[in-house]
């Protein structure tokens, strides 16, 4: 008798036992809550570099010429992970965001009858400028300028007017121009969203106002220049 209680208290321990593992054991929502913790754990400060370049045509019959604009440069930034596994979400902080020698050249060329831009020839003179700000029409991050930059209010490509950090530079005779801007940046403000979201995005636009004798054309967001769009790079 003593053994078969015994054997009968030995099966339900081993019954119970068996039973707190089950308990124990994760369920999938708990496994896959679990791993996207592991992401959130570690604070990361991680420095990021972006480049860019892009270019317009600006093709006048009033003056007989091409222009091509190029915008050249790249943005430097910082990312602080701030992980927070509670309501609200995670976030990422994209800071110290520099527009970095923010490069702008213009090339000459004529323009023929047929449509065509063709061989290089001079203007008598050119105004070309640069402008950011942020590329969707809602996106409108602060702006931090150093001179020659200046801030200003105005029109911006299917958006109206818009405030934007804006460079514009004259020059006299030529087929070639090119306006750096080494000591000159730019700073977009500081910018946290939920780590799921996309990373910010700025927009660039161009204008010129080129001249042939005592005649002039122009191009610019109001009137053909649409905007150019940089995003930054997540984590």
């Amino acid at each position: 008798m003593y053994g078969l209680g015994h054997r009968r208290l030995r099966g339900s321990w081993i019954m119970a036992l068996a039973g707190s593992i089950v308990l124990l054991a994760p369920t999938a929502t708990q496994a896959a809550s679990s791993s996207s913790l592991g992401r959130l754990l570690p604070s990361r400060i991680i420095n990021k570099t972006v480049y860019y370049s892009t270019s317009w045509v600006f093709r006048s019959h009033a003056i007989g010429r091409c222009v091509t604009l190029g915008a050249q440069g790249k943005i430097t930034y910082t990312i602080v992970t701030h992980p927070n596994p509670r309501d609200p979400p995670p976030t990422d902080s994209y800071e110290n965001i520099k527009l970095t020698n923010p490069v702008l050249t213009a090339k000459v060329a004529r323009y023929t009858r047929s449509n065509t831009c063709t061989v290089a020839v001079n203007l008598s003179k050119i105004s070309i400028g640069q402008f950011w700000t942020g590329y969707a029409c809602s996106y409108n991050p602060s702006l931090s300028v150093s001179f020659p930059w200046g801030v200003s209010f105005g029109a911006w490509p299917s958006c109206g007017d818009r405030r934007q950090a804006r460079y514009i530079t004259h020059y006299g005779r030529g087929s070639r121009y090119k306006q750096s801007n080494s000591g000159s940046p730019t700073r977009f403000g500081n910018d946290t969203r939920s780590f799921q979201e996309p990373a910010p995005c700025y927009g660039v636009t161009a204008s010129v106002v080129a001249y042939v004798g005592n005649s002039s054309d122009s191009f610019g967001a109001s009137n053909g220049s649409s905007s150019r769009r940089v995003c930054l790079q997540k984590p």
